[in-house]
């Protein structure tokens, strides 16, 4: 990613510098688990990856299984989720190098808005047997 992307970054977000990865705490409050969203942003060859470390499933009396509750949403949600997935706990997505960094937060913090609402209005957590 160029210093220039960076540098607007810090300016509109809290962003920290890791040798392996750029993490950017968004003001997004996920009522799912009561954490600020964090995402990851880890460059590849030929582009990026954007993924969150939180799972969001620890605090709230689900025996953490992240990718539990994703299959469900995946499955009882009808919107469209822009072809994030979870791999090992980690919801994730891999872009090219062209696209967009703004477009591509966008799309996680749409993401995690429609899953953390999901989950709380429909009550999943404690009624899982409705969503089997």
């Amino acid at each position: 990613m160029t210093k220039k992307l960076i540098k607007r970054l810090k300016k509109e977000f809290s962003v920290q510098e890791y040798k392996r990865y750029t993490q950017i705490t968004l003001p997004l409050v996920i009522n799912t688990s009561g954490t600020l969203l964090v995402l990851r942003i880890k460059e590849r060859e030929d582009g990026y990856t954007i993924y969150c470390p939180t799972n969001i499933f620890l605090e709230a009396n689900a025996q953490g299984n992240q990718t539990y509750y994703f299959n469900i949403f995946e499955k009882y949600d009808k919107n469209y989720h822009y072809d994030i997935k979870i791999k090992k706990g980690k919801i994730y997505k891999d872009y090219p190098e062209d696209r967009s960094i703004i477009t591509a937060i966008d799309e996680f913090v749409r993401f995690y808005i429609m899953l953390d609402d999901f989950i709380i209005n429909n009550s999943v957590i404690g009624s899982e047997n409705k969503f089997e």
